[in-house]
């Protein structure tokens, strides 16, 4: 596997190619290494910038208009209790 710095994607090589380009953006996207022994390349892995953004991105939106509709579905039952209590 190799990364395109670029456009910040990792694609599929083929196991004897030593140019990369990248096939999205057409940028040269290095050339792999071959390791000292089987011959094949290896495997470029996703840099630390790729976990850190992906890291520093978060939670869908969609996922925060559940936690709203769950804490404002909560709090209305709370006020139904509540009610409920005073009039026992």
């Amino acid at each position: 596997m190799s990364w395109c710095n670029r456009c910040q994607r990792g694609f599929q090589t083929e196991p004897t190619a030593t140019a990369v380009l990248c096939p999205v953006c057409g940028a040269d996207a290095g050339r792999t290494a071959l390791p000292a022994g089987d011959g094949s390349p290896a495997a470029a892995e996703p840099s630390s910038q790729w976990r850190r953004r992906s890291a520093r991105t978060g939670p869908p939106w969609h996922f925060w208009l559940l936690v709203v509709a769950a804490a404002g579905y909560l709090g209305w039952r709370a006020v139904e209790v509540l009610a409920w209590v005073v009039r026992w």
